[in-house]
């Protein structure tokens, strides 16, 4: 059963030129349930990001990533949902996956 849509923002990756660099993870749910986990750029550490829990208004947010979706400065992925118990596990099981790969 799914909890919800999942979906991957993206932001500018200076390396690639392009947005390919991994800013957060987003859960949409039922009746505007939602999770979101950030993973903030870190310079002083090479470019490794760090998980941060984040509360924010989603349709906004949503808003802005969809408005400056463009392939190179933003972007927006969905991916499969991962089928864990709830839509904050989706979230970080998706976000898990991701830093495990090195996204940065």
């Amino acid at each position: 059963m799914s909890n919800g849509r999942v979906f991957v923002l993206l932001g500018q990756d200076p390396d690639t030129g392009a947005a390919s660099a991994v800013a957060g993870v987003l859960g949409v749910g039922p009746g505007g349930a939602h999770a979101l986990s950030w993973v903030p750029y870190q310079e002083r550490d090479g470019g490794w990001r760090e998980r941060v829990a984040a509360a924010a208004d989603i349709s906004e947010a949503l808003e802005h990533w969809l408005e400056f979706a463009d392939g190179i400065g933003w972007d927006l992925l969905e991916v499969a949902d991962p089928g864990t118990p709830d839509l904050r596990g989706d979230v970080e099981a998706t976000l898990d996956e991701l830093l495990a790969l090195g996204a940065r």
